[in-house]
């Protein structure tokens, strides 16, 4: 049935919005303690997405907009446009988080950048 289907992917879009959210949060902790730890050094972060990609964080909040952009029908240009901006500015910010990372420590660990197991 129709409605059940629209049903559907509006509780889609609820979990998915919930669960990225979450994550997001986490991992906003994660740094924010990771700083409070000594004001001076910086640190490398782990739990959470952290232990998968560089900038779970952003990850979290492509997946926020996927989740907004679902839950309207995924017909609108304004939703369109706002889930291609935020997919390409995470596409610009993210590398150079991840190559200094690389850079500043030796033992960082092997992530990927922004996509668990791809990129």
């Amino acid at each position: 049935c129709s409605s059940c289907l629209f049903q559907f992917h509006l509780l889609f879009s609820v979990v998915l919005f919930s669960w990225a959210s979450f994550h997001q949060y986490r991992c906003h902790v994660i740094l924010a303690e990771l700083r409070a730890k000594d004001t001076e050094a910086y640190g490398i972060p782990y739990g959470d997405w952290f232990e998968y990609v560089s900038s779970p964080h952003y990850l979290a909040e492509i997946l926020i907009y996927i989740s907004i952009f679902i839950s309207s029908g995924g017909g609108y240009l304004l939703g369109a446009n706002c889930l291609y901006q935020i997919l390409n500015f995470s596409l610009i910010c993210t590398p150079p988080t991840h190559h200094w990372y690389l850079k500043k420590f030796d033992n960082y660990p092997r992530r990927k950048i922004l996509i668990p197991f791809v990129y």
